[in-house]
């Protein structure tokens, strides 16, 4: 301390201890008196008779922390960027009633066999009105359309032609490509024919699809005898002409209800039943 005190005598006798450098004026009657650039309050330090130096009571520890705005950055950003007191950063981990107001409910998802059209309800109804051929269809003219008039569901048709296939395969014939050739050609032709039929509206093709392949249930019927039975067998022969017959009589059906073609009836049979005996002749022989 007195080593010092020493030399801050030695500098203001050298004149380093200038009242400029420290922001202070001369004033005639008080010695030095603080500039208005200068911070804080003046006040007496002991140091001299002429000296008088910032007065650094004002200052604590509250006022230092909350003037730090260093960097761009507050107290009161940081307490803004602070978890509250129900907890979390950003609405996560807080309260209850929090959690439920940042979150909306969303609206209950459909389950996934709707979202891809495939509705087994509709499959089950349009199986067993085929597998009811006494049973007539309700058409627009009766003034009760049936629903399942309307619906294009294809589900249903491919799991009758992969049914055929199994089958075939189970007498040891690899036919898909047969099934799906035979129906290919067999729906684009009955769709051209039908279409020039119909001058009202135009004829949906996936409809079409629908209906023939709903009605080759009875063809799938007929490939479950034929894994026992030989086809030269006159019960076979029966059989397939049974089973043309049912299939021809269930799509024309679908088809004058759906479009209203009452007169035109056997003569939309005759080109279903030629598509159906081809699906026989690969099922049964």
């Amino acid at each position: 301390l007195v080593g010092g005190l020493e030399k801050l005598k030695i500098m203001a006798e050298e004149g380093v201890l200038r009242p400029q450098n420290f922001g202070l004026s001369v004033d005639d009657e008080e010695g030095f008196a603080p500039t208005s650039s200068a911070t804080g309050s003046a006040g007496s330090s002991g140091a001299g008779p002429g000296l008088q130096f910032m007065d650094t009571s004002a200052y604590d520890a509250s006022a230092a922390s909350s003037s730090y705005t260093s960097g761009g950055v507050s107290d009161q950003g940081a307490s803004s960027a602070a978890p509250s007191a129900g907890g979390g950063f950003f609405g996560f981990g807080g309260s209850s009633g929090a959690s439920s107001q940042a979150f909306v409910e969303d609206e209950p998802d459909e389950p996934l066999l709707d979202e891809l059209g495939i509705h087994p309800s509709h499959i089950l109804k349009r199986t067993l009105l085929i597998c009811q051929p006494w049973k007539s269809v309700k058409s627009a003219a009766s003034g009760h359309r049936d629903d399942l008039l309307d619906d294009n569901d294809m589900a249903g048709p491919l799991l009758f032609c992969f049914a055929l296939g199994f089958l075939l395969l189970l007498q040891g014939k690899m036919s898909f490509g047969y099934i799906y050739g035979v129906g290919m050609v067999g729906c684009v032709g009955i769709y051209a024919l039908l279409s020039m039929m119909v001058n009202e509206h135009k004829l949906e093709f996936f409809r079409v699809v629908s209906y023939l392949g709903y009605s080759l249930l009875p063809i799938v019927f007929l490939a479950v005898p034929a894994v026992f039975i030989t086809a030269q067998s006159a019960v076979m022969y029966v059989m397939v002409v049974v089973a043309v017959v049912w299939a021809t009589r269930s799509a024309a059906s679908l088809f004058v209800a759906a479009e209203g073609m009452d007169k035109q009836r056997y003569l939309i049979a005759y080109p279903i039943g030629l598509f159906y005996l081809g699906f026989a002749l690969i099922a049964a022989f």
